[in-house]
């Protein structure tokens, strides 16, 4: 049994999708959606300001 290769997306449709990801955050790289284990969305936009200095 093989993989069947996925279809690769533009990171247009990447940041579509993102923005309405309710929970999950993903990793954009090549035209392929990886996710980001650990990484909630509600989380990062807590620590990320923090992060950044702001």
């Amino acid at each position: 049994m093989t993989a069947q290769p996925q279809k690769k997306i533009t990171p247009t449709e990447y940041l579509a999708l993102e923005r309405s990801s309710l929970d999950i955050k993903h990793k954009f790289f090549d035209g392929e959606l990886f996710d980001m284990v650990g990484a909630k969305k509600k989380i990062t936009s807590i620590l990320m300001p923090a992060l950044q200095g702001n």
